[in-house]
């Protein structure tokens, strides 16, 4: 009986010892992304924003609002050496409800990074500097199912995805868009140039041009990116450049109120192009950041042509950050200007 009781101890013993071995060699592996190097084998996060505003629209209403703006919950785990699983749950009120924003499975292998599933398409690179949600990124970003193969090489990272949008030309369900692009990234500079064969699978444009999710015309468009840092100041310079012009079927199924009636673009569908740049300055951590957007032919998609952003940022401890910032609007076609103040609470956990 002692020597039962002696074999069942020794090898629960060394069972207990082989399993944290290998959790051990699990979060040790060097080619970890930032957010898995922070766990052992599985972690959780959560990133929550409270917002209130007060504005003057195009009408020249007064409006105010005070709202819970976002809820991010998700979790990285560690399956092997080279394979990771992410997920997120995400509720923003500026885009979709509360939904699986993210389910991620990624493999490593020297230099080579693969990413499969439901996530954000990997089009534009950008910073959240600003409060409000910029003209670049609401034209630019979009979800779906996609596959990804980044290569990196030093500071060069070159990437090819493929991915099933939400517009479709047909009623069949085809993996049959794409985009790419290519990124070299020191202390100092940033350098991002892509590409993507439909512009209109972002979730801004599926909402207001394409109500039945079908197209007559996908518009491929590029994306780049310039950032410079000097000291505590930095410049960044953002384009968005559609290739082509869209269907003008596609664009007349907007509500009236957005289409001028003779207007020729309404005819010939239009070809968007949206610039921004941003000055900051950081000094521990706080920053003040100055911005200017300017717009072609978005005015059918009820946006400004000019946006004017004046943002300050405190970091209000280790996971809270404070933001205030006053966004001025300009529109040619509505004839109208448009005012609005915020303030941001950010808690990370």
């Amino acid at each position: 009986m002692i020597k039962k009781i002696f074999f069942v101890c020794a090898l629960f013993c060394s069972s207990f010892l082989m399993a944290k071995e290998h959790i051990r060699n699990l979060t040790t592996t060097p080619d970890q992304t930032k957010i898995a190097s922070r766990f052992k084998y599985i972690d959780f996060y959560g990133y929550m924003q409270f917002s209130a505003e007060v504005g003057e629209n195009f009408s020249r209403k007064i409006y105010s609002d005070a709202q819970a703006r976002v809820l991010e919950l998700g979790a990285f785990a560690t399956v092997t050496d080279r394979t990771y699983v992410e997920f997120t749950m995400l509720y923003d009120t500026s885009f979709n409800p509360f939904q699986l924003d993210k389910l991620l499975l990624y493999y490593y292998y020297k230099g080579w990074e693969i990413k499969a599933g439901k996530s954000v398409l990997p089009f534009g690179t950008f910073d959240r500097y600003l409060v409000s949600y910029p003209m670049t990124l609401k034209i630019a970003r979009g979800h779906g199912s996609t596959a990804e193969a980044i290569y990196k090489m030093g500071n060069l990272k070159v990437s090819a995805f493929s991915f099933n949008g939400d517009t479709k030309k047909s009623d069949l369900n085809r993996l049959d868009d794409y985009g790419g692009g290519i990124e070299f990234k020191s202390k100092r500079f940033l350098l991002d140039i892509d590409f993507i064969n439909n512009y209109l699978n972002s979730d801004y444009m599926v909402g207001k041009i394409v109500e039945d999710k079908e197209l007559h015309k996908k518009v491929p468009a590029l994306f780049g990116k310039l950032k410079v840092s000097m000291g505590q100041f930095s410049f960044t310079y953002e384009h968005f450049m559609a290739l082509g012009r869209t269907d003008y079927r596609d664009v007349s199924r907007m509500p009236v109120e957005y289409v001028t009636v003779g207007d020729p673009r309404t005819l010939s569908g239009v070809e968007i192009s949206v610039k921004k740049l941003i000055l900051d300055y950081t000094i521990n951590k706080h920053f003040i950041a100055l911005a200017y957007e300017s717009a072609d032919e978005v005015e059918t998609f009820d946006l400004p042509d000019q946006i004017f952003y004046l943002v300050g940022s405190y970091q209000a401890g280790a996971d809270q950050t404070v933001k205030f910032e006053y966004r001025y609007s300009k529109s040619e076609f509505f004839q109208a200007v448009g005012h609005k103040i915020t303030a941001q609470w950010n808690v990370f956990f």
